[in-house]
């Protein structure tokens, strides 16, 4: 605390099932401590990763889906940026990186265990893949490989005008999730479309 001048918290427990109860500790919690280090003996600067369309959940939304069984993950994303911004207004220096679904690297290489690699597997064993729109229930319909989002934050990092903002880091050419079903047919899954 006494010798950090910046933060990058890209901590989080990332599930798509579970309630906000269950998440709320690891990634509102989380985010507090957080907070909290960066005011303890000095002020640090705090580079918060979200995710995409925190900025489109209303209050109301959040009273609606905090004590059901659903959204619990983008829940908390939600109320840990809101946290971030109430720093921000309170003269920590923050900014917040949204991010959507982050794929393996332009070069082909992945974590065969993340969210990406898992569903797809499970397309496949499955024989099923859901469309674009079923796909937005879950997450994220576009794909932005992982290398592209690290060097996107570090050259915001560098510009000093990035402070107390936020951007959306999404490849100026993401990959499509229809895109990803031809190319999977293509390599010879055959997989049925569903809803």
């Amino acid at each position: 605390s006494k010798s950090v001048d910046t933060i990058f918290h890209n901590g989080a427990w990332v599930n798509h099932v579970y309630p906000y109860d269950m998440l709320k500790a690891a990634n509102v919690g989380g985010t507090r401590e957080v907070l909290r280090l960066a005011t303890t003996h000095k002020i640090k600067s705090v580079r918060h990763i979200s995710i995409l369309n925190t900025d489109s959940v209303s209050a109301d939304d959040f009273q609606k889906y905090a004590n059901t069984t659903r959204h619990g993950y983008p829940l908390t994303k939600y109320a840990a940026e809101k946290m971030v911004q109430q720093a921000g207004d309170r003269g920590i220096p923050v900014s917040v990186y949204r991010l959507g679904m982050v794929s393996g690297d332009q070069q082909g290489v992945s974590n065969t265990s993340d969210r990406i690699c898992l569903l797809i597997k499970g397309c496949i064993a499955l024989n099923s893949i859901p469309d674009t729109e079923g796909l937005s229930e879950i997450c994220s319909p576009t794909l932005t490989p992982v290398d592209f989002v690290c060097k996107a934050i570090v050259t915001l990092f560098k510009q000093c005008k990035s402070v107390n903002q936020s951007f959306d880091i999404v490849s100026p050419r993401p990959v499509d999730w229809d895109e990803l079903i031809i190319a999977l047919e293509q390599s010879g899954y055959a997989l049925n479309v569903v809803s």
